[in-house]
C-alpha cells in the first residue's frame, strides 16, 4: 500500500498531470490531479521481479457510447492504474492520437512508448529508479503485422494487429534479451460489424 504524501518523483507527476489537462473548469468528472497516488492496494513488485502489464485503453474515437468511453473522462484514472501496477512493461492495446500524447507527456521520463499507428503499442522503462531496477533497451527494430484469418467456413473474419518489440534486460538476473508483443484482435461478422471477441478468439487460437 503506498502512501499518499507526494516523494518528489510523484509531486513532479502531479505537476505534469496539471500542465496536461485542461484549465479546472473545463475539467469535468475527472479525478483530481492530487489524487494520482491516493493509498491502493496493488502488490508492491520485488525490486528484480519482472512485472509485465497488458491493458486495453478503448480508443474513444470510435462509435462507442456513454460516458465510461470518453478518454477525457478517465485519462486521470487510466494513468493512476499504471502508476499503481509500476509494472516495468505495458503491452497497450486501442490507442489513439490522444492516449499516445498523454502517456508520453506523463510518463516519457521514465518509459518508451513504441507504436505502430495501428492502435497497439509496448512501453517500457528505461533507466532503474528507486526500488525498481529493471528497464531496457532497444535491442532491434520493432516491427508490427497485420492478422487476418476467417472462421466458420469464411463467415467470420478476425483481423488485428501485433506489434513486436525486441529489447535487451537490465536488472534482471537470468535475463537478457526479450521480445514483448502486444496484440488486439477484432472480430467481424459477415457484414463488417464488429462483435464480441470473447467468443470468437478461441477459434482463432
Amino acid at each position: 500500500r503506498k502512501e499518499a504524501s507526494a516523494s518528489g518523483r510523484e509531486a513532479a507527476m502531479i505537476r505534469r498531470l496539471v500542465a496536461a489537462l485542461p484549465a479546472e473548469e473545463r475539467r469535468g468528472v475527472e479525478p483530481e490531479p492530487s489524487h494520482l497516488f491516493a493509498p491502493h492496494t496493488v502488490p508492491t513488485a520485488a525490486a528484480a521481479h519482472l512485472r509485465i502489464c497488458t491493458f486495453n485503453l478503448l480508443n474513444d474515437s470510435l462509435p462507442w457510447t456513454g460516458l465510461h468511453a470518453v478518454w477525457g473522462t478517465r485519462r486521470v484514472n487510466a494513468l493512476r492504474c499504471l502508476l499503481a501496477i509500476d509494472a516495468d512493461a505495458y503491452l497497450l492495446q486501442e490507442l489513439n492520437a490522444n492516449s499516445v500524447d498523454f502517456l508520453r507527456a506523463m510518463l516519457g521520463d521514465e518509459y518508451a512508448l513504441i507504436d505502430d499507428r495501428g492502435g497497439v503499442a509496448v512501453m517500457y522503462r528505461t533507466a532503474p529508479r528507486d526500488g525498481r531496477s529493471i528497464h531496457f533497451a532497444p535491442a532491434g527494430k520493432a516491427f508490427s503485422r497485420k492478422l487476418q484469418a476467417p472462421f466458420d467456413h469464411g463467415k467470420m473474419q478476425c483481423t488485428g494487429f501485433a506489434l513486436n518489440v525486441p529489447l535487451e534486460v537490465y536488472g534482471c538476473p537470468g535475463l537478457r534479451r526479450l521480445v514483448l508483443t502486444t496484440v488486439h484482435l477484432i472480430t467481424e461478422d459477415g457484414h463488417g460489424q464488429m462483435i464480441s471477441t470473447n467468443t470468437r478468439a478461441p477459434a482463432y487460437a
